[in-house]
């Protein structure tokens, strides 16, 4: 498995800080002034950051959700009840080390509450990640939806050693005109595929 370029970036500012207090002697051995030092880790913490996976892109633009016959209207509620019926073959398509938590997970927002659709956590990039379910064709707004949900963990749930909320949005249809100029990069956006198990597996 491979190491986190932003720890890699953590420990060379650790590793910058032990320095300057170490040993003033060795940097003035190697000709190497402090101001000098400061620039060879920023340079070397920016190159890390560059490198380092975006998370989001490796999600598919179509998430293919395993179903019989559908006989119900496709609502959230119906769409919901197969993505948690087949959440093994769903996070298997998002990538590798998602685990479940739980679904309609609630928090509360000043004297409002809100529910996740599915909250799951990648092992991997050690953060929660915030899924929000539509039947219907992808809106503006429901950018500013999941934000909300994954500011709320990252301020109320996770601890300081994980990583930032990621989210996605798995809707019906999406624009690309609109989705290029208000897509972020911790938020991926994909279509959903009702099909027949078999073409899944």
């Amino acid at each position: 498995m491979q190491e986190s370029n932003l720890d890699i970036a953590r420990m060379l500012k650790i590793l910058h800080t032990a320095m300057k207090t170490k040993a003033n002697q060795n940097l003035a051995e190697k000709n190497i002034t402090g101001s000098q030092m400061d620039i060879l880790v920023f340079i070397a913490s920016e190159e890390a950051e560059e490198k380092e996976i975006n998370q989001s892109e490796m999600v598919p633009s179509t998430i293919v959700i395993p179903s019989d016959k559908l006989k119900k209207e496709l609502t959230e509620k119906v769409l919901e009840e197969l993505v948690i019926k087949n959440i093994s073959v769903v996070m298997k398509q998002l990538g590798e080390g998602y685990s479940f938590i739980e679904s309609q997970y609630k928090i509360n927002v000043g004297n409002k509450k809100n529910y996740i659709d599915l909250l799951l956590f990648n092992i991997k990039f050690n953060n929660y990640v915030v899924i929000e379910l539509k039947a219907r064709e992808f809106r503006k707004e429901d950018i500013g939806q999941i934000k909300l949900y994954m500011n709320y963990i990252d301020k109320e749930v996770k601890n300081i050693t994980q990583n930032k909320t990621m989210g996605i949005i798995i809707t019906k249809e999406i624009n690309e005109f609109v989705i290029r100029y208000i897509k972020e990069d911790n938020i991926a956006i994909s279509t959903f595929d009702i099909n027949a198990l078999d073409e899944v597996t």
